[in-house]
C-alpha cells in the first residue's frame, strides 16, 4: 500500500497488524502536520513500513510489538518538530527500526514506554542532537520504565554510540544513536522520574 498525502495537515491511523505478515505500506506526508498512529503488530513477521513524514510538525505512534519477528520500519522527518512515541517489545526477535529525525535544530522527542530491540533486534537513531551540557539540549530521549541514571550504560562504537540498560535496569533496553560521541550524551531523571537522555 502506498499512501502519498502532500502538503497540509495530515492524520493516518492503521487497524492492529497492519503490514504484517510480509505486507508492506509506504506513507509520504508533507510540510505541515503529519500524525501517523500505526497501531499494535504493524509491520510484525517480515512486514515492513516506511514513513517519510516531510517537514512541519510530525507525530509517530508505534504500539506493541511494532516490527517485531524480523519486521522492518524506517521513518523520517524533517526540519520541524519529530516526536516519536515507542511501546513495549519494539523491534524485538530480529526486528528492525530507524529513526531519522532530520537534519535541523528543532527539539525532537522520542519517548520509549518499555523494552526496547530485545532478543537480537535493532533500533537505529540517526540525526539525533544533544546538548552536551544537558541544559542547551535540542532533542531528548524518554525511557518511562527506567528510573535511575545507573540503568544505561554508553559504549562508543567506531562513530556511533550503543545506549543498552544494565543489569539494574527493569526493562531491556538497547539502540544505536549514529553519529554521535559518548561524551555529547546527559543522564537525568525528569520531573515525572523518568531517565531522559539529551
Amino acid at each position: 500500500m502506498t499512501i502519498d498525502l502532500g502538503e497540509g495537515e495530515n492524520y493516518f491511523n492503521t487497524r492492529y497488524e497492519a503490514a504484517s505478515n510480509g505486507g508492506k505500506i509506504s506513507y509520504t506526508g508533507g510540510d505541515g502536520l503529519d500524525d501517523v498512529s500505526l497501531h499494535q503488530d504493524v509491520a510484525q513477521n517480515s512486514g515492513e513500513v516506511i514513513v517519510d513524514a516531510g517537514n512541519g510538525f510530525n507525530f509517530l505512534y508505534l504500539g506493541k510489538r511494532a516490527a517485531q519477528d524480523n519486521g522492518n520500519i524506517v521513518y523520517t522527518g524533517g526540519t520541524g518538530v519529530d516526536t516519536i512515541e515507542a511501546n513495549n517489545l519494539l523491534a524485538a526477535n530480529g526486528g528492525k527500526v530507524t529513526f531519522d529525525l532530520g537534519s535541523d535544530t528543532s527539539k525532537d522527542v522520542i519517548i520509549f514506554n518499555n523494552s526496547v530491540a530485545s532478543n537480537d533486534g535493532v533500533v537505529i537513531i540517526q540525526n539525533f542532537d544533544a546538548g552536551e551540557d544537558g541544559t542547551a539540549a535540542e532533542d531528548k530521549m524518554i525511557f518511562r520504565r527506567l528510573d535511575d541514571v545507573n540503568d544505561l550504560d554508553f559504549e562508543q562504537s567506531g562513530s556511533d554510540v550503543i545506549v543498552q540498560s544494565t543489569d539494574s535496569a527493569d526493562v531491556y533496553v538497547k539502540l544505536i544513536v549514529a553519529d554521535a560521541s559518548t561524551s555529547d550524551f546527559n543522564l537525568s531523571i525528569d520531573s515525572n522520574g523518568d531517565l531522559l537522555i539529551n
